[in-house]
């Protein structure tokens, strides 16, 4: 019988109390046991063609230092996020509290086959030795490492970058899986063949001590600018995310507050209308801040329907939309999509006049929708500075997602086209 609450096995992580790079603290830490133990293990396999200085080099460059994880966590949290929902936040626990136990019932299930297959290895290898065999502990102490540092590597993932790691090389298919054998017997067998001798110890000793001195040299000479250049990156990464944090917020605000003051600016004498809007705007900020965040790619066409409609609640004219073809069920850039649209609309009721006409088309490489009215037109030259309605919340909001946006306008009136490419993945999981 599981327990209620299983113990949680610490991150594997390089702790901060080190002699060299804080491996062997980590790796105590994580398997629970004394640090001493790790490092004479390290030691013990040091003798048996230098496993343990190859296992310890392994986990100094792919285990994190203590720290590192939560630092780049909170950096692409800090650019991804948008104002956070709690609704969302509860349903996505309840979900994961419900998912637990079955993803706990395999964790466990998996470590003890994979504990019972190690012990029964050990038996068959002592059973040898006792009845006389002969046992080859050179090739097979390296080997044990090296399998023994990938199996705590791959533990140290969790479900989902395991399923990723699996797809990215195939390993959900048959052939995927044989090349993927295929591969690591080929690595392990070379990293063999170098310590059991295979090469020559002479040849292996003096190559290894010249390329050691090469890389501790090219280190020395490049870290320094490598970790500058490496914090800088990481600085204008988070710097860009920021940004483009704060141009979302500044479109969202000048399509619905900066438009509502302004249309009760002129309607200040009309209480009830003013009343209106207000209740409109708040519960348009109540959505957008606290309301679940819809698939909005699941539906965009609807969706587009449903601001058409709003806007002609509240600023009057008639807006005839026809759409063909169905968007993809995951459409990057969809919510922008929407949001450039409805503000086209609502420029086209407000200052076109009449009826106008949407199109709205989703082909296999591209979402394309179209904005007429029968306005006397415009000229982008002529539109004060101060107007950001066209240049950042359609133009630009286009272009940070990666789509287009082209004004056309003569006497006879405008038309604004979006176009928001579809990315290969999406053609391929549509063909």
């Amino acid at each position: 019988m599981l327990p209620e609450t299983p113990l949680q096995r610490p991150p594997l992580v390089r702790g901060p109390e080190k002699w060299v790079a804080g491996v062997c603290t980590g790796v105590a830490r994580h398997l629970d046991v004394d640090v001493r133990a790790v490092r004479i293990a390290m030691a013990v396999l040091t003798v048996f063609g230098g496993a343990g200085v190859l296992l310890y080099a392994w986990l100094w460059i792919f285990v994190p230092r203590a720290g590192e994880t939560d630092r780049a966590r909170s950096i692409s949290e800090a650019g991804k996020r948008s104002v956070s929902s709690a609704v969302v936040q509860q349903k996505q626990q309840d979900l994961n509290a419900a998912e637990e136990p079955a993803q706990v019932n395999r964790n466990i299930a998996g470590r003890e086959l994979l504990a019972g297959a190690l012990l029964l290895v050990v038996a068959a290898l002592l059973a040898a030795t006792i009845f006389g065999f002969s046992v080859e502990w050179r090739i097979i102490l390296p080997a044990a490492a090296i399998v023994v540092g990938a199996v705590t590597a791959w533990l140290q993932l969790d479900a989902d970058r395991r399923g990723d790691l699996r797809k990215s090389v195939g390993a959900e298919r048959w052939i995927g899986a044989i090349r993927l054998i295929a591969g690591l017997v080929l690595v392990v067998g070379g990293a063999l063949a170098l310590l059991t001798g295979v090469v020559p110890v002479d040849s292996l000793v003096s190559g290894t001590l010249i390329a050691v001195a090469i890389l501790a040299g090219v280190v020395l000479v490049l870290l320094p600018w490598a970790l500058r250049e490496w914090r800088r990156f990481v600085a204008e990464r988070s710097a860009g995310w920021r940004a483009a944090e704060r141009a979302e917020i500044a479109a969202h605000l000048h399509d619905s507050v900066l438009q509502t003051l302004a249309l009760i600016q002129r309607r200040a004498d009309d209480p009830a209308m003013v009343a209106r809007l207000a209740r409109s705007q708040e519960r348009e900020l109540r959505e957008w801040l606290y309301g679940d965040q819809e698939d909005v790619a699941a539906d965009l066409f609807a969706n587009i329907k449903r601001e058409a409609g709003r806007i002609e609640d509240d600023f009057g004219g008639e807006i005839s939309i026809v759409s063909v073809g169905s968007t993809p069920s995951e459409l990057p850039g969809a919510e922008a999509l929407l949001h450039a649209t409805r503000e086209a609309m609502l420029n086209a009721v407000k200052h076109g006049g009449g009826k106008v006409s949407v199109y709205c088309e989703a082909a296999p490489e591209r979402i394309e929708i179209f904005i007429r009215d029968h306005g006397p037109g415009f000229k982008i030259s002529d539109i004060p500075e101060d107007r950001r309605g066209l240049k950042d919340s359609i133009v630009g909001r286009m272009e940070r997602h990666g789509g287009t946006a082209r004004v056309a306008s003569t006497p006879e009136g405008s038309e604004i086209s979006l176009q928001l490419p579809v990315t290969a993945h999406e053609q391929e999981k549509t063909a």
